[in-house]
């Protein structure tokens, strides 16, 4: 084998390494029926990529919608996009029948917020597009996890709910007001404050902090 023939081949080595590396993380770490089902190749390069998308820096690539402009993603606008959120991740599922306008889970689903619906197992409408995430329990949040795990191996995420990454900074910004009417003197953020502490004053731009 000649040197050049080497180098093509060690080139084309190096390329392989990381898809075939994915291949084995996802059929050794996947869950539910992928577990019992023959391997499909393509779910796994969907969710090696969806993987990828969970960290930085990819994950600071995907957009932020809101409910109004996931409303749009309903599969009747020019481009027949279908888009629908769980747990604060916007999916593409423009190509699933199921999600289709007229299909069971886009009649419900498609274009909205589906977090608590699927975290609860309900088809209820009061639970559609439901902002109250706080209410879910142990048990509901592990059902939403095992409902990301199989989107995740079907449907790209594009995008992530603006909505859904909002409570908490709300959250600390009421918890800011509340510090200066229990009394908090005014002081520069000391380096031995909590990281809590710290970050709550971060994000309530408040340089309020009770003496220690």
């Amino acid at each position: 084998m000649s040197k050049l023939s080497q180098k093509v081949l060690f080139g084309l080595t190096v390329l392989a390494l990381p898809p075939v590396g994915g291949i084995i993380w996802d059929y050794q770490t996947r869950t539910g029926f992928r577990k019992t089902a023959p391997y499909n190749v393509t779910e796994g390069f969907t969710r090696i990529r969806n993987k990828l998308y969970s960290y930085w820096p990819l994950k600071n690539t995907l957009p932020f919608l809101n409910l109004k402009q996931l409303a749009e993603q309903d599969g009747t606008n020019e481009h027949k996009i279908i888009q629908f959120g769980a747990g604060g991740i916007i999916y593409d599922v423009s190509t699933s029948d199921l999600f289709q306008p007229d299909g069971p889970y886009g009649s419900l689903w498609a274009g909205r917020d589906a977090t608590l619906s699927l975290a609860k197992m309900s088809f209820e409408a009061k639970h559609i597009n439901s902002r109250d995430w706080d209410s879910l329990t142990e048990e509901d949040r592990s059902g939403l996890t095992s409902w990301l795990e199989h989107f995740d191996a079907k449907y790209y995420r594009v995008a992530l709910l603006k909505e859904y990454f909002e409570p908490g900074i709300t959250a600390i910004q009421q918890r800011g007001e509340d510090l200066l009417q229990a009394g908090w003197t005014i002081e520069d953020v000391r380096p031995n404050q909590s990281t809590l502490r710290r970050t709550l004053l971060f994000f309530s731009n408040i340089s309020f902090v009770r003496d220690v």
